[in-house]
């Protein structure tokens, strides 16, 4: 019975917790989808291809309005490389939309405090400045090309579900004697030294990430971390066990080790100097007991807020699920077969393979293809707004086992052309999803395979006869 007792305790607090913060985790994160609606992908990789002031500027602000999942940051992350984002830029890019996105701060706010939003924000940037930094000194090239070749090679509410169950399991379990103790609390001067360092490793261990990481900081804080180590403790969500071997399998286990080096020197210095600024300053907060990990919901402002927003979210999913989305999903997980004739969808611009496609619709005299029922039903309300931006690549035909079919694609309309220098294919330069860069130029490939061997010999492609046109 005790045992049940104790069970029962830690997922009331995690309960309790995720109460208190549910409205603005659905607040952030629809804000988050609107501006991924909005901002494209490709236009992103476009504006993050050059490792400088410029495109770490970019990096930073079109990360923190990305999403907050560390595993989807990744996996974005990856795709802007392939795509032609430089890699210093799509590391930067991953760090900002986990660290410096608007739902984690109101989670901070609620949970731990305005101090805690300001440190993070403040500390964020400074890790990314950082990260950049350090990127400039030791990353070579040669590593960055092998990381590129691996990638072309090669869940967010579970972080959450975890996060909190595991920061009720140790609110209810772990006694504040022992945080405080592990913590050094006796001796003030080495807990402000030892806390950064420590929090990063406790993130690592702990496999969880994203937002999901805030109620274990707040855990931590009530046991005695300092407040730099909170905030390096925060910081260190991209550098959990799973995420390191995502990185692996991306970029290489070279790199891979190469990026928690970085990463992990990063977090602690920010962590250790944002603390210590706000402890100069005198803004860092003293009182370390967290009130809300016992805090029973009432009917306040919060409990409206939360039932307002559960029932946008189950109007949200009615909508998606009637509208075809499960279709969509589907169609992305699917993978297509080797030597596949794909064209894009006109609506949302995926890859679609005409022989397994269950959605067409005919317009003009041209078959259109589509993923899911969604996307079919919006071109057929309004088959002219989609096919205006038709023929994304335009001229040869067929090449290398793949080819561009007529009725695909994106807007050709003084968007300006370049010439695919690898098989010679025309190129839309403004919705081209790979590039490379080399020098004052920049390369646009129709395809995936035509990126990967122009980017492992260059000056195969670059004689005077094949050089690519920049856009005209």
């Amino acid at each position: 019975m005790f045992v049940v007792n104790e069970i029962l305790h830690a997922l009331q607090i995690s309960f309790f917790m995720l109460w208190e913060v549910l409205w603005p985790l659905a607040f952030g994160f629809l804000l988050s989808a609107m501006v991924q609606t909005v901002v494209s992908k490709r236009a992103v990789a476009g504006a993050l291809g050059r490792p400088d002031l410029k495109g770490f500027v970019l990096a930073c602000g079109l990360g923190a309005a990305s999403s907050s999942c560390s595993y989807a940051a990744v996996a974005v992350a990856r795709s802007l490389l392939r795509r032609g984002a430089s890699f210093v830029n799509a590391i930067i890019f991953e760090f900002a939309s986990t660290n410096l996105v608007f739902e984690l701060g109101l989670v901070l706010l609620i949970l731990l405090g305005w101090q805690f939003v300001a440190a993070e924000f403040a500390g964020g940037l400074l890790m990314a400045v950082l990260l950049w930094i350090l990127f400039k000194v030791t990353l070579r090239q040669r590593m960055v090309d092998e990381a590129r070749r691996q990638a072309d090679r090669g869940v967010l509410y579970t972080d959450l579900g975890l996060g909190f169950l595991i920061a009720g399991a140790l609110a209810a379990w772990v006694p504040v004697s022992w945080w405080q103790a592990f913590f050094l609390t006796d001796h003030p001067a080495l807990n402000e030294f030892w806390s950064p360092l420590i929090g990063p490793l406790i993130s690592m261990l702990s496999f969880v990430c994203s937002v999901g990481n805030v109620p274990l900081a707040a855990v931590l804080w009530n046991g005695g971390i300092s407040f730099g180590g909170v905030i390096s403790f925060i910081f260190a969500d991209l550098i959990i066990l799973p995420i390191l071997n995502i990185y692996r399998k991306y970029y290489g286990g070279r790199m891979s080790l190469y990026l928690l080096a970085v990463s992990y020197a990063a977090m602690a210095l920010a962590g250790f100097l944002v603390g210590g600024a706000f402890q100069l300053l005198g803004l860092a907060p003293t009182n370390h007991q967290v009130t809300l990990l016992e805090t029973q919901p009432t009917w306040n402002y919060t409990t409206f807020l939360n039932i307002a927003f559960l029932l946008l979210m189950a109007v949200l999913a009615w909508r998606f699920v009637t509208t075809g989305g499960i279709e969509m999903i589907r169609a992305h997980a699917r993978r297509p077969q080797a030597g596949a004739l794909l064209v894009r969808d006109p609506v949302c611009g995926m890859s679609v393979d005409p022989a397994t496609a269950t959605q067409h619709a005919d317009f003009g005299g041209e078959t259109y293809y589509f993923c899911s029922a969604g996307c079919r039903a919006a071109f057929v309300s309004d088959p002219a707004r989609y096919t205006v931006r038709a023929a994304a690549l335009v001229g040869q035909a067929t090449h290398s086992g793949h080819q561009a079919l007529p009725g695909q694609g994106g807007d050709m309309e003084s968007t300006g052309t370049a010439i695919d220098p690898v098989c010679g294919m025309t190129v839309n330069t403004r919705t081209a999803e790979y590039r490379s860069f080399r020098g004052d130029e920049t390369y646009y490939f129709c395809s995936a395979g035509c990126k990967q061997r122009f980017d492992k010999d260059p000056e195969k492609y670059l004689a005077p006869d094949q050089r690519g046109h920049p856009a005209h």
